[in-house]
């Protein structure tokens, strides 16, 4: 009889029947907890049984406890919190001015529609366009076509030639109050206070097609992936029918949706995986889904009224509200305002429109201006109260992560220790024995015997991790000429170490020679 005894480790990711399984029918199943448990296997083969194929199901065995056991290391090192958004805020002409919408066109440039004209930014201020044509004017919604764009305002439907640099009235009798526009091919879709109509560019024949809308006033006009066209207005959501040539109301069949209510359908967004429509509007925000005819309430954002919806991208909803932005994800919801102690937070909780450029990074307009966030995959801004869990500053000098996967942050106020499985630690020097001997913290160094060393304003300090505190030292040569007690930098030779210090030069000293008492037998080099 041959047995094989398999001690395994607690984990999320295996159950205790896998080996016998993996024998039975090759199936594994990851979703079983598994317990501290030993397994006895009986590996007794038939008479018929080759011994290749006996060490085969061995081997299967043995794989499938290596993939148990190891991603714990992959999953040791402390994880860093989400990072927030950090704000830049841009007043627009250097006053109270509101922003309803933000448009890139081809060439990369960002048009700003406000409540008194329109501007664009170059990076770092904002400059007014046709100011003399259009001062005063709301602008609402902006679209580009063969080197123009078109602007739709209170004022109806204006158009800014590229090649003038001038903005001119359409040639057309447009609607009055227009709220957003749509570009398809040849024609672009205005909706309005006044109902919905198609511009032909070509023929410059615009046709009303407020027949069937639920309600006259149009606020937001959406194309889907599948080429159907829906439009928001005050009271309800209206498909296009193609056959008939008309909008037709959708009916909101949630469950939580009174009839005497009214859906005001401010704004619409296909989701990213293209099956679902979110309608947002006063206190409420709707998911659709057009293949089921589905109606489902997103709780998660209470009752502010949503003024503008946006795809983030990798699965992020961008949500505009009068309570500041939301960014929804699957894994969770964050939600930024403005906060008269932050310089980096919104300007204003107003959000009028919100946009996400081929950067990922984030632009809101409001009643202040616009805001801008700087959402890069290789640069994020972490902020320090994340880190330690406290208000407290620290300037911090120098980061390192030791053997142990714990980062070490290091500055003028301490350091901050962050590890996976604790709360962070933060280290400052008290009145207490063998606490940090300086706050003022330059650099962090792990030696070979995996201690870790601190560069201060006042010695070298090593971490004596069993009883979670410091022993000092204070460098100084045979003839107390030479001090290190500004240390600024810390390395090690092999077996010496070399210290920077401030005023006093280059030290190197032997390693081992440095006991909890100090030392005074030091060699210094210049």
């Amino acid at each position: 009889m041959m047995v094989a005894v398999i001690n395994s480790i607690e984990s999320p990711i295996c159950c205790i029947d896998c080996p016998k399984c993996c024998l039975k029918d090759e199936t594994f199943n990851p979703l079983h907890p598994l317990k501290l448990v030993t397994l006895q296997l009986d590996l007794i083969p038939p008479v018929n049984m080759r011994t290749e194929a006996l060490e085969k199901r061995l081997l299967k065995i043995i794989c499938i406890i290596l993939a148990m056991i190891g991603p714990w290391k992959a999953f040791s090192a402390p994880q860093l919190p989400e990072p927030e958004f950090s704000w830049k805020n841009v007043a627009v002409d250097g006053k109270k001015t509101a922003v309803f919408c933000i448009f890139r066109d081809s060439r990369g440039i960002m048009w700003l529609g406000t409540n008194s004209g329109l501007y664009f930014y170059d990076g770092i201020t904002t400059h007014p366009v046709g100011e003399t044509e259009i001062f005063g004017t709301q602008v609402y919604s902006i679209v580009e076509k063969d080197n123009r764009l078109f602007i739709g305002s209170n004022n109806g439907l204006l158009t800014y030639d590229y090649a003038s640099g001038q903005v001119i009235e359409s040639d057309i009798d447009s609607p009055k109050e227009i709220r957003s526009l749509l570009l398809i091919d040849d024609d672009i879709w205005v909706g309005g206070l006044n109902g919905i109509y198609k511009f032909n560019l070509n023929s410059n024949i615009i046709t009303d097609y407020s027949k069937g809308l639920p309600h006259k006033s149009v606020y937001s006009i959406m194309r889907d992936s599948r080429g159907i066209l829906y439009v928001g207005t005050y009271n309800g959501l209206a498909r296009w029918d193609i056959n008939a040539e008309m909008f037709r109301p959708l009916k909101v069949k949630a469950d939580d949706f009174e009839l005497s209510s009214r859906l005001f359908a401010n704004c619409l967004l296909e989701s990213q995986d293209k099956e679902h429509i979110y309608i947002g509007g006063e206190g409420s925000l709707y998911m659709y889904t057009p293949a089921n005819d589905n109606w489902e309430k997103i709780a998660l954002i209470g009752n502010n009224n949503i003024k503008s919806l946006y795809n983030g991208g990798n699965g992020h909803i961008l949500i505009g509200t009068d309570d500041g932005v939301f960014d929804m994800s699957k894994e969770c919801i964050k939600h930024y305002r403005h906060d008269s102690r932050r310089e980096l937070s919104l300007a204003d909780n107003e959000i009028w429109c919100i946009y996400s450029d081929s950067q990922n990074n984030v632009w809101a307009g409001h009643e202040r201006g616009f805001s801008i966030a700087s959402n890069s995959n290789y640069l994020r801004t972490i902020e320090l109260s994340a880190l330690a869990h406290s208000g407290e500053g620290n300037e911090i000098h120098s980061i390192y992560r030791d053997t142990k996967d714990n980062l070490w942050f290091a500055g003028n106020n301490g350091v901050i220790r962050l590890s996976y499985d604790s709360t962070p630690h933060w280290y400052r020097h008290t009145d207490l024995p063998n606490s940090l001997s300086h706050n003022r913290v330059r650099a962090i160094h792990e030696d070979a015997e995996n201690n870790i060393w601190f560069a201060t304003d006042a010695g070298i300090n090593r971490l004596n991790r069993k009883n979670d505190t410091f022993d000092v030292f204070y460098i100084v040569d045979k003839q107390g000429e030479h001090n290190s007690n500004w240390v600024y930098a810390l390395i090690e030779d092999d077996t010496h170490f070399w210290i920077g210090s401030f005023l006093n030069g280059l030290h190197w000293k032997r390693r081992e020679s440095l006991t909890p008492s100090g030392t005074r037998d030091l060699t210094p080099r210049a």
